[in-house]
């Protein structure tokens, strides 16, 4: 990503390039996600969180009014290296669906055709219907079912040696039926499955084909090809060719969020924001209560000191009265800070400034340590156990840009010789 000052004596043994666009990884807002985890669990996080209602002094700590929180992003990198290097060898940078298809072949049948980007089948029970006859005069016996289909892709004689892979999705619940990878011309059985038949209900079953590659590939035609073997004396194989035409391509970069997720649990996720925020949550099970709902459960999470500064409307409702547990019999004075150490600790990455802080420093940036031995060394205390907060999430050390008078900041993850200076 730079250039060396000192590169006079070999200049050839060193590449260099700007920064592109797959050196850079994108970050989602960590709201959207806990959006994704009400909707998937039927669980509200965020009972104050209407869209009609500007909640400004709201304690919902995930509310999207509440600035520490709509801040805060999830890096989408999963792996080191660029963004190329996060995917699986089955998955894509470059990606495209078909959006329309072009009719052809020596046969038009009446259950399969396409409507936009989607590919349609109408599964009849009637045979004859297939082929547009009616009046019941040909024997359905000597047409098998169900159809063969086909996936045939003719790639530009200039991109014959990128591999690609395509992909038959039910649209109907996003399911893949079908994937064929391969390099230059293929042509493959595929699956596209019909619906149990019934003489009194008509099935339909619906399709797109997602094509990707490795590498930018333009001019590809991509086929799905319908085809009954007649079995009478002098018919050849009857097909309907849908095609994408020879101008499909995939030029563009596209970015799937779920190729890219950190290796994380749910559950893990949410309990590192708990540590990382001192969050509380409590289930709002009192159907007085305003924001109760028995269709999608409220849980109230807010921060510990809101809790407590609210005390008279959250669980405790207040004072509690403790006096009748207590015994005065005994007693024993002792001092009031449970631990000799605490220690706020954020998963250790190996990002250039990161490595240079702490070989600099000593320490982990954004770590934070407190020692009762070290603060109050000529005082004798009880000493109790650590107390250890460990994130699951990485933290990145910020630089202001390089030669501009601004405030912004920008953070990296470049390994290697990298220097932002050059």
């Amino acid at each position: 990503l730079y250039r060396p000052a000192d590169i006079s004596a070999n200049e050839s043994q060193f590449n260099t390039r700007g920064v592109n666009e797959e050196d850079l990884k994108p970050a989602i807002k960590v709201y959207h996600l806990i959006k994704a985890i009400e909707e998937k669990y039927n669980i509200n996080f965020i009972p104050s969180d209407a869209a009609e209602v500007n909640y400004t002094d709201t304690k919902d700590f995930f509310s999207r009014d509440n600035e520490a929180f709509t801040n805060l992003y999830l890096w989408m990198s999963n792996n080191s290296g660029n963004i190329t290097g996060n995917l699986a060898d089955d998955n894509y940078l470059y990606v495209n669906e078909v959006a329309s298809w072009t009719s052809g072949g020596n046969q038009d049948f009446n259950n399969y055709y396409a409507e936009g980007g989607e590919i349609v089948l109408v599964n009849w029970n009637e045979i004859e219907r297939d082929f547009g006859y009616t009046g019941g005069f040909i024997d359905s016996s000597l047409f098998p079912t169900p159809a063969r289909f086909y996936l045939k892709v003719i790639p530009d004689s200039s991109y014959e040696e990128i591999k690609w892979r395509a992909k038959i999705i039910d649209t109907k619940t996003s399911q893949v039926v079908s994937s064929i990878e391969g390099t230059g011309s293929v042509e493959a059985n595929i699956s596209m499955p019909l619906n149990p038949t019934d003489p009194s209900i008509t099935y339909i079953d619906r399709y797109k084909v997602e094509f990707a590659s490795q590498e930018p590939m333009v001019g590809t035609d991509v086929q799905i090809i319908k085809e009954n073997a007649s079995g009478l004396t002098g018919f050849s194989d009857v097909r309907e060719i849908l095609s994408s035409g020879d101008d499909f391509d995939t030029d563009i970069t596209k970015f799937k969020p779920a190729n890219h997720f950190p290796d994380i649990e749910i559950m893990e996720f949410m309990s590192g924001l708990f540590k990382m925020f001192n969050l509380t949550a409590y289930y709002v099970d009192d159907e007085a209560d305003p924001l109760y709902d028995d269709v999608t459960p409220v849980v109230k999470i807010v921060t510990l000191d809101s809790y407590y500064a609210d005390s008279v409307n959250n669980q405790s409702k207040g004072i509690i009265d403790i006096t009748k547990h207590i015994d005065v019999s005994d007693n024993s004075i002792d001092t009031s800070l449970p631990f000799s150490e605490i220690n706020f600790e954020f998963e250790e990455t190996d990002t250039i400034l990161m490595d240079n802080h702490k070989e600099v420093n000593g320490y982990v940036y954004g770590n934070s340590t407190m020692s009762l031995r070290d603060t109050y060394r000529n005082v004798d205390l009880f000493y109790g156990a650590k107390y250890d907060i460990e994130i699951p999430f990485s933290k990145l050390k910020y630089e202001r840009i390089n030669g501009l008078d601004t405030d912004i900041v920008w953070g990296y993850a470049a390994g290697g010789d990298f220097d932002s200076k050059e």
